[in-house]
């Protein structure tokens, strides 16, 4: 692979495809519901074309203890992006598709070290795409202490 010089363009440069981003970040928690959110925008510049194309995300995880091991989450979130324009031609799609993902699932703490969650995601994408990805999935989160203390 070569260097980034090396990708762009004869006549540009990396100067020439400025990027820019902001992002909020928040939580929030009381008894046994906790809140928590993202919302991020992603502009970049690039040489060409007349607007710049913008991406936009987030999303909102609305959490409930039911007891000390077990819990129940939903979280819906989105990425929306907008057309690219050359010149004054509009593309008929967006630089990326629309989606909308929403998730819901249920864990289980069968102790400190460890997690197993169950759940469904399913989703929304724009342009025209045959939605194959809903997704039933079971997880298993653990924590090796052994292999931190090995690589002291």
């Amino acid at each position: 692979m070569g260097s980034f010089s090396t990708r762009v363009p004869v006549g540009l440069s990396a100067t020439d495809f400025p990027a820019s981003g902001i992002g909020v970040d928040v939580q929030w928690a009381r008894s046994r519901w906790n809140v928590s959110g993202e919302w991020g925008r992603f502009v970049f510049d690039f040489p060409h074309l007349s607007n710049a194309p913008t991406l936009n995300f987030g999303y909102v995880e609305l959490k409930m203890i039911i007891s000390p091991r077990w819990y129940a989450a939903f979280r819906p979130n989105f990425q929306t992006d907008n057309h690219a324009i050359v010149g004054s031609v509009q593309s008929p799609t967006t630089v990326f598709p629309n989606r909308q993902y929403y998730e819901a699932a249920v864990g289980f703490r069968p102790d400190r070290f460890q997690l197993l969650k169950v759940g469904y995601e399913w989703a929304h994408i724009e342009n025209g795409r045959v939605n194959h990805d809903n997704v039933f999935g079971i997880q298993f989160v653990t924590t090796f202490n052994g292999l931190s203390k090995a690589l002291r």
